[in-house]
Parts: structure tokens; C-alpha cells; sequence
């Protein structure tokens, strides 16, 4: 495929389409380019789409939008096509940074392109038997591109207040602004000034609701782009409401919103099932799942047995928990251990189907009611016998003995006592690492080491896992720094005073995996920086790799290389000073292994004599009980 084949395809396509007015391919390639979200390629489809019959016409225009996205230059990729972006990362392994940077626009967005499509007026109109949809004017279009650029700039909380006012002034029907501003002042801790914009917005909304639009039976389906604005404020206030007013008024809601758009892509029948179990009505949640037999949302499928132990219907219930436990795994585990320490493999606005960060968002969400249900946790662990011999429970003591993290915490426990001075560089005084090095186990070894070569240590760079320790309190924002001093913040205070050894644990890892750099360490070269990054962000496949080899010993070099062919990572062990295979054997254990498994005690490891006498390598490894626990 090549932008030249798809604007070709494009041309017949748009020739044959029921459109108000001719739009020609260069019209498509100035929307792609001016286009700020990947949601316009389903606006684009929408609009082309509008008034077409043709099933099989609709279909093409599907695939052929899709092609144009993804082939055609963006400004806000810098010129490029994400089809550019991804051979270059094949390519290189990375992407160049100038993509960051929007290009100017350039001709006409596709709100100029369909001007002559919306109406003048907001409407809501009936689209067939029972599907209703919102119509707004171009003024609406044009101030959601300004909401979106509001949104994605970093401005003052009242300026962000002030633009929000000047829109809903200009377009009151502009209801992701009213989204936005609702937010805004529940952050500023004034609840009755977002209440009273949101039910004003939703009674101005429902002025446009036809009398002829029966409730239950007709639908204003979020497949219609112009309903998704109108849905998230419904969603919005719902949840406002649950949060400040409890969830028996917010149940009502939720229901409504389910019954304009009973998909439900935005997430509400969780919300639902979890306010019917706390408000003792377990036979609607049975209902509602009952909407649903294909959902694997844990909200739902657990939610749905715990109603049955509510109902007292064990021999339901089992026969239910038999059928789902393969695929509620984890959300099983995490209902069954004895403590819940957020996982360290969470990832911000993320999360995995069937993974261990959604079993733990699911015990936040309906936990305390399996304990306050009699019975319900002793039948669980009853007839799961076989997947609690798989829960893996580590102890405080256990990561207490991880030297890096005795370290860590030493390093945080000499900050509450004091401040440390800082170098004009930044860096810690010798006379503070002199004093910390009494204390510090990983440091030690190194100390030792320089003193027998006749090395001296002139700064904190010499010691990798103190200057590690610094830059990870830095990250997790537990330190700050004033003049030459480096200073405990009160979220040091709070991570000190307030977690368990297991949870500070775990956010420590959870920081070093997903927020720190790995190749900070680790990028002596480019191609050295590069393999660096491409581990980190295929770190989930390592994982899943030792997650499922146990406690089995693992050859190292074997390993290493089912890495290099999985990961493509042959480009980046040509190098001059040495053969690509003891390149790869060397880099993965400095950035996987010493940097990483090994420093968090994730691993043990037997080592061999090297090529060098002086060298050792790894010959194989195992994970240990901490490591399988993150995994």
C-alpha cells in the first residue's frame, strides 16, 4: 500500500458516495493534515457517510478512511504519516523527537469541508425506528477545536475557567465544556456551583428531546458521534452525584444513561452493578448481567456471583464460579490475599483486560463488600483450591532484606533527619556520602572495590545505586531541593509514615520500570540507549516470559537470544568493539539484570568464569518469590 494507491481508490470511492456537495481527495488530505485527534478519522467516516444506503459502500468507506489516516501526513506528527512513524521505529527503534512539534495549518479542516452539512440550530432528530441523534451548528465544531486545544495547553487554572465561561456563553450546548468546568470547580472543592452547571446544561440538553422520544425503547446510541457529548455530561454528573450526594440518587442516573445507549461504551454497567450490591439489590444485578452475557468486565461476572451469595443460591453459584474462574483469574487472587498493595506494573490511563492492575482496580470497586458478605470469601476460597496454591504472598521482612530497597528507605530515613548538602553540581557532598556509606549495603561493595584498585571516590556518579536512589525520590517527587540543600518532602513524609514495607515496595519498582529511564545507565552508544528503550517498552513480554517459567532455572544465554529474535534487537548489537552476541549477552545483563531483576531481588543468578579472567557471566537464573509476585 502507498498514499498514491489509496488517494487513487479514494477518488472512484468519493465519486460514488451520496454527498450533499463533491469533495475531492485533496479536500481528505487537508482534513487528515489539520486533523488533532485520532477520533477525526470517525468523524470523517460519519460525515462521508451520512447519507449513504449502500451497505457495501459503507463498509469500503470504512477501510478506505482508515488507509487514508494512516498513509497521508498529519501536522501534528510533523509532516509524517503514522505509517511513516511505524517503519521508522521498525527501523530505528525509536522516533524522532521533531513529530512532537505540530506543523502550521494548512487549507481547510473538515468542519469547513462539511460546513454546508450541519444545521443551523441545534436539533435532535430521529435517524430511524428508534435511534435518535443531536445535530449542532459549525459554531459548536468550531469551539470543541478550541476545547481541544484548551485542553492539551498548559494555562492557568482561571484562564482554563475564563475560556470555558466564554464558550458555554457563545454555544450553552457545548457539553464537554460543561464537562470540563464541572470539574474544574469540584477540584476547587465547590460542589454546588458544578451542580448547578451540570443540571442546567442537562435541562437545556433535554429541551431538544422530542415528546415523541419514548424512554426504554427509542435510543440515542453513542455510535453517533454527535450523542458521545451529551453521554460523557450525563456520565459526568451521574458519577458527580455518587460522589457527593451517595449512590442510591446516583442510580437513577445511570440507569437513564443505560437506556439511551444500552452498548454501553462508556463503562456505566459497572458503575451500576457495584451501586446495586451496595444498596442490597443483588436481584438487578443478576438482571443487568443478564444484558450482557459476553461482558468480562469484573464489575459485572463477579458482581454477578456475589449477588448469588447474597441470594444464598450456592448451587448457582458454584456452578457460575466454574464457569468463569479460567477468566476472572487474577480479580480471584487479589480477592483472596491478605493484603492488597497496588501492583507495580500499573500504568497510568491503562489498563489490562484480565490483568493483575484491573484485579486490583476491581477490589478498590467491590472489595469491602465480598468481606461484609457472609460467607462470600470462604466460598471463594473453598472452591478455588487450586488457584490459591498460585497466590504468591510476600511478606514485609522479605522485601526488607532487597538491599537496594533497605538502601532506599535508609536514604529517605537520613533526609527526615537531616537535610543533605548538594555540590554546586547538584550532586550529594562527599562528606554526606562518607556518612551515608556507614548505612548503605549496596554502596559498601563499591567503596571496597575502588579501595583496591587505589581508585577514589570523588562523587555520588561513582555510586550507581545511590545516585539511583536520589533520581527515584526525585521521580516520585519525595525529595525536593532548596539552594544546596536536598530536602524530605511531605510526600517523603507521607510514603515513610503511611505505607507498609510491601506498597513502598512495590511503588518503588512500579517507578523504576515505567517512569525512570532505563538507559540512563545504560547509553553509552546510541544503538546502546536505543536497545535500552526497546526492552523498556517490551518490558510486559520479559515478564510474561519468567511469570511463566516459575521457579525454573533459565539458561541465560538462551534467554538472551529469544529476546534478541522476539524484540528485534540484531540492529542494535553491531558494534566495532566487540561480536553481536557478546554484546547482547553483556547488555541485557547491565540493563536487565545488574540495573534491574537483580538490584529489586526479583532474580538469583549462578555466575561462570568469562572469557577474561577477571570477568563472570551469568549462566543461569531463576525468579525468586519477590519477583513472580510482580510479574
Amino acid at each position: 500500500m502507498t498514499p498514491e494507491i489509496v488517494a487513487e481508490r479514494l477518488t472512484k470511492l468519493l465519486q460514488k458516495l451520496s454527498l450533499p456537495k463533491p469533495i475531492t481527495v485533496d479536500d481528505v488530505k487537508e482534513i487528515i493534515w489539520n486533523a488533532k485527534k485520532s477520533s477525526g478519522s470517525s468523524e470523517l467516516f460519519f460525515r462521508l457517510t451520512e447519507q449513504e444506503k449502500d451497505q457495501a459502500t459503507i463498509d469500503e468507506t470504512i477501510h478506505l478512511v482508515q488507509d487514508a489516516w494512516n498513509y497521508f501526513p498529519h501536522r501534528v506528527l510533523g509532516g509524517k504519516s503514522p505509517y511513516d512513524l511505524v517503519t521508522e521505529y521498525q527501523q530505528t527503534g525509536k522516533i524522532d523527537q521533531k513529530t512532537q512539534t505540530p506543523l502550521p495549518k494548512q487549507g481547510k479542516s473538515l468542519h469547513d469541508v462539511f460546513a454546508s452539512q450541519y444545521p443551523e440550530t441545534v436539533i435532535f432528530e430521529k435517524l430511524s425506528d428508534d435511534t435518535w441523534g443531536f445535530g449542532f451548528p459549525k459554531l459548536y465544531h468550531e469551539l470543541t477545536e478550541q476545547l481541544w486545544d484548551l485542553e492539551e495547553t498548559h494555562i492557568s487554572v482561571n484562564v482554563f475557567e475564563k475560556e470555558l465561561h466564554r464558550m458555554l456563553k457563545l454555544m450553552p450546548e457545548l457539553f464537554d465544556a460543561v464537562n470540563d468546568l464541572a470539574h474544574l470547580y469540584g477540584k476547587k472543592n465547590e460542589p454546588g456551583i458544578a451542580k448547578t452547571l451540570y443540571e442546567q446544561a442537562i435541562t437545556n440538553a433535554r429541551r431538544y428531546i422530542s415528546k415523541t422520544f419514548i424512554p426504554g425503547r427509542d435510543r440515542a446510541i453513542w455510535a453517533y458521534l454527535e450523542n458521545r457529548p451529551f453521554l460523557r455530561m450525563m456520565a459526568g454528573y451521574a458519577i458527580f452525584v455518587e460522589q457527593y450526594e451517595g449512590i442510591r440518587k446516583a442510580i437513577p442516573l445511570y440507569e437513564e444513561i443505560l437506556s439511551f445507549n444500552p452498548n454501553d461504551n462508556q463503562g456505566i454497567r459497572a458503575l451500576l452493578a457495584t451501586g446495586y450490591l451496595k444498596t442490597a439489590q443483588p436481584e438487578k444485578i443478576i438482571k443487568l448481567t443478564s444484558r450482557y452475557p459476553n461482558d468480562s468486565t469484573p464489575d459485572i461476572v463477579m458482581g454477578k456471583l456475589l449477588a448469588l451469595l447474597k441470594l444464598k443460591k450456592m448451587t448457582e453459584a458454584k456452578k457460575y464460579l466454574n464457569k468463569i474462574k479460567d477468566y476472572q483469574l487474577h480479580v480471584i487472587k487479589e480477592l483472596l490475599k491478605p493484603s492488597h498493595p497496588k501492583p507495580a506494573t500499573i500504568i497510568e490511563d491503562r489498563v489490562r483486560l484480565g490483568g493483575e492492575d484491573e484485579a486490583y482496580f476491581y477490589w478498590q470497586s467491590q472489595g469491602n463488600l465480598w468481606q461484609t458478605t457472609d460467607g462470600a470469601l470462604e466460598f471463594l476460597a473453598e472452591h478455588t483450591k487450586d488457584i490459591q496454591a498460585q497466590i504468591i504472598t510476600v511478606t514485609d521482612k522479605e522485601v526488607l532484606a532487597v538491599d537496594f530497597f533497605h538502601d532506599f528507605l535508609t536514604f529517605l530515613a537520613r533526609l527526615k533527619e537531616r537535610p543533605i548538602k548538594r555540590t554546586a553540581t547538584g550532586n550529594i557532598s562527599i562528606k554526606d556520602i562518607e556518612q551515608l556509606l556507614k548505612t548503605l549495603k549496596t554502596v559498601q561493595p563499591i567503596f571496597q572495590h575502588a579501595a583496591d584498585l587505589g581508585w577514589k571516590v570523588r562523587t555520588e556518579d561513582d555510586i550507581q545505586p545511590l545516585h539511583l536512589c536520589k533520581i527515584l525520590a526525585d521521580i516520585m517527587h519525595l525529595t525536593y531541593k532548596r539552594r544546596d540543600k536536598l530536602l524530605l518532602a511531605k510526600n517523603g513524609q507521607a510514603f515513610l509514615r503511611k505505607l507498609s514495607p510491601i506498597e513502598q515496595y512495590n511503588q518503588l519498582v512500579q517507578y523504576y520500570w515505567h517512569q525512570f529511564n532505563w538507559a540512563y545507565f545504560a547509553g553509552f552508544t546510541e544503538k546502546q540507549e536505543t536497545l535500552a528503550h526497546v526492552l523498556q517498552e517490551n518490558q510486559d513480554h520479559v515478564w510474561r516470559i519468567l511469570a511463566e517459567k516459575g521457579t525454573e532455572w533459565i539458561d541465560y544465554k538462551t534467554f538472551c537470544k529469544s529476546l534478541r529474535d522476539a524484540l528485534h534487537l540484531q540492529p542494535y548489537l553491531e558494534e566495532a568493539y566487540s561480536n553481536p552476541e557478546n554484546i547482547l549477552y553483556r547488555r541485557i545483563d547491565h540493563i536487565l539484570f545488574s540495573s534491574n531483576l537483580l538490584l529489586f531481588g526479583c532474580v538469583e543468578v549462578e555466575e561462570k568464569q568469562g572469557n577474561d579472567k577477571w570477568e563472570t557471566i551469568i549462566a543461569r537464573f531463576r525468579s525468586t518469590k519477590i519477583g513472580l509476585s510482580l510479574y
